[in-house]
C-alpha cells in the first residue's frame, strides 16, 4: 500500500511537469497519506524493509526539493521567498492550509519515527556498554630550547 502512494505522487509530480501546474490539493492529500503509511509500516518493518522505506522517503524528498526549486525558479522567487510565501495563510484557501498543516504534522511525526529507529537502543544491562566519546589527544612535541 505504501508503494501506491508513492507510484500515485511520483504521477502527480510528473503530471504537474507536463502540465506546469501542480495539483496542491491533491499533492498534499498523497504526501500526508504516503507518510501515515509510511509511519506504520516503519514500526514493524524488517531491518531490510526499513531500508527500502527509507529509499522511498529519500526519493520523495528529492522530489519535493526538485519541485521546490523548478517553483522558485518559473516564479523568479528565491527558495526562503518561496518558503515565506508558503509560511503564510493568507496565499491559501483554508481548507488548502488545513491541508498544509495536517501535512506537515505527518511529516514532524514521521520525523520523530525515523529517530526512534536510527537511534541507537541503550544496551540491557550485564550487556556491552554503549561506545563512549573518546577525547583526541594529542601529543605536543617539547623541544628543549624555552619559547618567549
Amino acid at each position: 500500500m505504501l508503494k501506491d502512494h508513492f507510484e500515485k505522487l511520483l504521477q502527480i509530480f510528473v503530471k504537474g511537469r507536463e502540465e506546469k501546474d501542480l495539483d496542491l490539493s491533491a499533492l498534499l492529500k498523497e504526501t500526508s497519506a504516503f507518510f501515515e503509511e509510511a509511519q506504520k509500516e516503519l514500526k514493524t518493518a524488517s531491518p531490510d524493509d526499513q531500508k527500502i522505506i527509507f529509499a522511498m522517503i529519500d526519493e520523495m524528498y528529492e522530489k519535493l526539493q526538485s519541485e521546490s526549486k523548478r517553483i522558485s525558479e518559473k516564479t523568479g522567487m528565491t527558495e526562503e521567498q518561496l518558503m515565506a510565501f508558503s509560511e503564510n495563510p493568507k496565499n491559501y484557501s483554508p481548507d488548502q492550509w488545513r491541508d498544509i498543516q495536517n501535512t506537515k504534522k505527518k511529516m514532524m511525526q514521521m520525523g520523530r519515527v525515523v529517530g526512534k529507529i536510527l537511534k541507537p537502543s541503550t544496551p540491557k544491562e550485564g550487556s556491552e556498554k554503549p561506545l563512549e566519546s573518546k577525547k583526541i589527544v594529542r601529543k605536543v612535541k617539547r623541544s628543549d630550547w624555552k619559547r618567549s
